[in-house]
């Protein structure tokens, strides 16, 4: 059993960051940090009808999971009336990638070289940096990419808002560490929105920053909500330092036994829908980040030749217990259904007796798959969200990240 010190994670910055944001908020209203996202987002909000996130696959992850888990699946695809007037969210990663780029610059407008007559046709930006002086040398290629799509994408700004300086600064905003050259670049560019990642905080850890809120809050998303659930995480890994009574201990005693006595060499995120695939993918660029290890994730959970599929790996399983939406039914059982002849017509009675909804019959199938794992002997965790909402998520993220921080005590 390893000997896990609590009180140096809970004084880390990823512990105690969404406490003291909404502390601060609380406190002052009008200039504090989370005062400012929001007040900057409802502006923003009010005048664009796209937003495009721009930055490394490792700060965008959070985003992402974010953006899946919590908003409506086709969220893009609805009208600007059933987004409740927010914009459209995009992700422009700083790979070079010369179509995805230009595919995204032509469904901006950029290629008509006109300024937007109307809020369908505006669109801001958003950049997410965490490179820093300090780490410049080994994260030039990154930093590099980020300047070469800054520059690009700032010019294609530039032009959508006819050339207005004014306009442009107020469709703009960077959130990077103060010494970054990305920083720098969209200074010279003329953005003067800026938001500073915590100085102390790794840039996997920083979903819950305002890496994470500002475009959280463009998406519509209670941001209040999901900083008060990792709050009540953090004070819950606060509470106490035995493994049986603290959940953070638990998941990473978990991880590092079987890692290190059990011959365990990978993990696997295995998540039972579309929504939770890119927090799955979030925690994959955390632990790759944190601790240098590799991560798998399974979805749709693949049942089939389980044994040579996971063999000498750790399966974290992930349900939610409850929809958002309203219950879909299935008629499972056709062959229970009777015809029923009305005048002329003859109409199936479906026996109700057998009738499921889909989280039911779902549950069943999770199930099967999950007595599959167990059967052919494989190391098996199953974790049940209440439901996916902010406040469910926001304790996942942080009981995720806080794990991982202990975790990399022991590395």
């Amino acid at each position: 059993m390893p000997k896990w010190s609590v009180q140096a994670v809970s004084q880390a910055e990823v512990c105690t960051l969404p406490a003291r944001q909404l502390g601060e908020y609380v406190s002052d209203r009008q200039t504090s940090e989370l005062a400012r996202v929001l007040a900057t987002t409802k502006k923003m909000m009010a005048e664009v009808d796209r937003v495009v996130i721009l930055g490394s696959q490792l700060l965008q992850a959070g985003p992402r999971a974010l953006f899946e888990s919590c908003c409506q699946p086709y969220f893009n695809e609805l009208s600007r009336g059933a987004r409740g007037s927010r914009p459209r969210i995009y992700f422009a990663e700083n790979h070079c990638d010369n179509d995805a780029i230009q595919g995204l610059l032509q469904l901006l407008g950029a290629h008509r070289t006109l300024a937007a007559s109307n809020v369908s046709e505006s669109w801001a930006l958003v950049l997410l940096d965490e490179s820093s002086e300090a780490s410049e040398n080994e994260s030039n290629e990154v930093a590099s990419a980020t300047q070469a799509h800054l520059r690009v994408f700032s010019q294609a700004l530039l032009t959508s808002c006819g050339h207005d300086q004014e306009l442009f600064r107020s469709r703009c905003v960077c959130v990077a560490r103060e010494a970054s050259q990305v920083r720098q670049q969209a200074t010279e560019f003329g953005c003067q929105m800026f938001f500073s990642l915590p100085a102390g905080l790794e840039p996997s850890f920083s979903v819950l920053s305002v890496a994470g809120l500002v475009p959280a809050a463009l998406m519509g998303i209670n941001v209040m909500k999901l900083l008060e659930g990792a709050a009540s995480i953090s004070e819950h890994f606060n509470l106490s330092s035995l493994v049986e009574n603290n959940i953070v201990l638990q998941f990473a005693t978990i991880n590092h036994m079987l890692e290190r006595h059990a011959g365990v060499k990978c993990r696997v995120l295995s998540v039972d829908g579309r929504s939770l695939k890119a927090t799955a993918d979030w925690y994959r660029w955390v632990v790759a980040a944190c601790l240098g290890k590799s991560l798998e994730i399974d979805w749709p959970p693949l049942a089939r030749s389980a044994s040579q599929l996971y063999a000498n790996k750790l399966v974290h399983c992930i349900t939610s217990q409850a929809t958002r939406f309203d219950a879909l039914y299935v008629d499972c059982t056709q062959n229970d259904a009777s015809p029923v002849e009305i005048g002329q017509k003859v109409f199936t009675r479906v026996n109700m007796s057998h009738v499921e909804t889909y989280l039911q019959y779902h549950a069943k199938c999770v199930e099967r798959t999950r007595s599959i794992f167990r059967d052919t002997g494989i190391r098996l965790t199953h974790t049940t969200i209440p439901c996916i909402d902010e406040t469910c998520m926001g304790q996942y993220l942080q009981w995720m990240m806080l794990t991982v921080a202990m975790e990399s005590q022991v590395r």
